[in-house]
């Protein structure tokens, strides 16, 4: 009941999303703060891939909801966002292991990832 109250769909307008399709290697990289340049899709897979999703919610209410991303050549993969702060400087990193889910493979070009919200909640 409490979803219907907070629900926007207005809002997502508000929040700056990235997704990559990282290997484990690049997933450290990221996490640790040691690269300095812009870090985009892997292009190989050791039997990893993690779908990291990094949020900014830029705008002056608290958000929280349900993604939903389509790898291309993958599917779906629902990721549930809890509480983003208002009026964020850095990016929430949100890292999903798919080993098991998907098959990793080699590619010659990032695979395509599109985004929807699911749900989108403010407050």
């Amino acid at each position: 009941m409490a979803n219907i109250f907070f629900s926007t769909s207005e809002y997502q307008k508000e929040i700056t999303v990235d997704p990559l399709l990282l290997n484990k290697e690049d997933v450290i990289e990221l996490l640790s703060g040691r690269t300095e340049k812009k870090i985009g899709c892997s292009h190989s897979f050791n039997k990893d891939a993690h779908l990291v999703i990094r949020l900014k919610n830029t705008g002056n209410k608290g958000v929280w909801g349900v993604l939903l991303c389509n790898i291309e050549g993958y599917g779906d993969v629902q990721v549930y966002i809890p509480h983003l702060t208002p009026n964020m400087q850095e990016f929430a990193n949100f890292v999903i292991p798919l080993s098991g889910m998907i098959t990793p493979r080699p590619m010659e070009k990032s695979p395509t990832i599109e985004f929807k919200w699911e749900k989108l909640n403010n407050k």
